[in-house]
């Protein structure tokens, strides 16, 4: 399954350049414009110590609403894509509006795991280190996991907003238990998108980027839920049953339709 997976996600990024490219400038521009823009206005401010740390709060937050938009309003047509069907630069600017409130939601989100991790950890390792206590390195142990297993769980986040459209608190839960029964493949999909944001590092954002992420993890949820399918038409399996899924069936329609596309054809098309 992993196999066809990781293939189908390169091509249909591959026959969507052009928009990923394209679409990913305007993300990256308008995200980092917004970062640059509030830490600009902020800097004019007659703050002294005990404001820094409200302000740098804030930052993130506006920051990381402007990237919610932008990842969240590029849900329908990573949808599209992993459907088999053209990406819609109209459908991209159609939803902004749309992704308001769960962008809002997703930055409080966002922010606070990100304040946990930048605040928690240092402070117990700090005690521990002070007072050889063994207690708060457990404690600082235990956060870490939790925030790890939370950057698991959330890169199921867009795809289920965007394949099941439920609310976002819903959206979060299904993402803890889409973690808990894949775990495997969900730390395989992040160490995809650790592939992916080398790649975007490297080419400056436009490839795989915003966009390549975002069919990536939508591409992964569609192809996830034929499991879940599949055990709804058959009740009733063992816990042993439920785990001999039979892929080479349930993606058989998907492969007819992406058919062989070779690698070396994809790179070199003249020849295929």
């Amino acid at each position: 399954m992993f196999k066809f997976f990781f293939k189908k996600n390169f091509v249909d990024i591959w026959e969507n350049l052009f928009y990923v490219i394209l679409i990913n400038f305007f993300k990256v521009v308008v995200s980092a414009g917004t970062f640059v823009c509030v830490s600009y206005a902020f800097s004019y401010l007659p703050l002294d110590e005990r404001f820094i740390n409200i302000v740098s709060f804030v930052l993130i937050l506006i920051t990381a609403f402007v990237v919610c938009v932008m990842i969240f309003a590029g849900g329908e047509n990573a949808v599209k894509v992993a459907d088999f069907k053209a990406a819609s630069y109209v459908e991209f600017f159609r939803q902004i509006p749309k992704v308001l409130k769960d962008s809002f939601y997703g930055a409080v989100l966002f922010t606070i795991v990100y304040v946990v991790g930048k605040v928690s950890l240092p402070y117990y390792l700090n005690f521990w280190i002070e007072t050889e206590n063994i207690f708060f390195l457990i404690l600082a142990a235990v956060i870490f996991w939790l925030l790890f297993m939370s950057v698991l769980a959330f890169q199921w986040l867009l795809p289920v907003r965007s394949i099941m459209h439920n609310n976002f608190l819903k959206c979060v839960k299904k993402c803890y238990l889409l973690l808990i029964d894949n775990f495997g493949f969900t730390f395989a999909l992040f160490l995809v998108n650790i592939l992916n944001l080398a790649l975007t590092v490297v080419t400056f954002g436009l490839v795989p980027g915003f966009n390549g992420i975002e069919i990536t993890v939508v591409n992964a949820l569609r192809l996830r839920l034929y499991k879940y399918d599949w055990i709804e038409v058959n009740p009733g399996m063992t816990k042993a049953e439920r785990k001999d899924v039979p892929w080479d069936e349930l993606l058989m329609r998907d492969k007819e339709t992406l058919g062989p596309h070779p690698f070396k054809a994809i790179f070199k098309p003249w020849r295929s």
